[in-house]
């Protein structure tokens, strides 16, 4: 069953875009412990706007892990082990922040509104058509694969990634050549798709979803600015 999208109407999916630009923006340039934490809150906050408690809460002991690392790792002897420790702790922390905007994104936003949203934005075609595809292809793909693993499963063949090490051929020819005939597919199917929606046309599309921007979506986005800078403030000053 698919996920309902969380009903967060009252804001404009470019503010919700820029929530989450300015979040991952922020989080590339922040590096000193206070911001960092700033932006983990406020990226906390987006999905419990979204409803999701658990995710939420996984994110926050992966948070306090990673503090706790990048603590210890102070008083490791070895600088090699202390380096890499480090770097994990920096690559896990950034990644962090992306999922979590990530998430957010995808749990109030649905494709075609997402779509209508960067075309409102102004963003060219030859950058918005292959990334409607790419939205459009990742779950169809996800839903073939799981279709695949279950038909597998009813005739009692196995497939996991020891398995994968150990006969790579029988892996390559249960598992990938399927889902690449399937793509060939469903590539032919959002082709078509596509040609009958005017693709080619020249003349510009009516929007499906009417977009504009009310007072509540202004305060939010000069909030989500301000919050922006301010974390700039904050990483150049501590």
């Amino acid at each position: 069953m698919k996920d309902r999208l969380v009903q967060t109407e009252f804001l404009d999916t470019r503010i919700k875009l820029l929530i989450a630009g300015t979040l991952v923006v922020a989080s590339f340039f922040v590096t000193k412990e206070i911001p960092s934490s700033i932006i983990f809150i406020l990226a906390s906050l987006t999905l419990i706007i979204c409803g999701k408690f658990t995710a939420t809460l996984k994110f926050a002991i992966l948070y306090i892990l990673t503090v706790i690392f990048m603590q210890t790792s102070e008083h490791i002897q070895n600088a090699s082990l202390m380096l890499l420790v480090t770097m994990f702790c920096y690559i896990v922390q950034k990644f962090r922040d992306r999922f979590m905007m990530a998430m957010f994104i995808h749990k109030t936003t649905s494709v075609s509104r997402f779509i209508c949203a960067l075309e409102k934005a102004g963003l060219p075609e030859r950058y918005i058509i292959p990334l409607a595809v790419a939205l459009r292809f990742l779950p169809s793909i996800k839903e073939d694969y799981g279709a695949l693993c279950d038909s597998l499963r009813v005739r009692k063949i196995r497939i996991s990634f020891i398995d994968f090490l150990r006969s790579p051929l029988r892996t390559t020819e249960y598992l990938l050549v399927p889902i690449l005939m399937r793509s060939a597919k469903t590539a032919e199917e959002l082709a078509a798709a596509a040609m009958v929606r005017g693709i080619e046309s020249g003349t510009r599309k009516t929007p499906l979803y009417p977009m504009r921007l009310s007072c509540v979506d202004y305060l939010v986005a000069i909030g989500a600015l301000s919050a922006l800078m301010v974390l700039l403030w904050l990483q150049a000053t501590l």
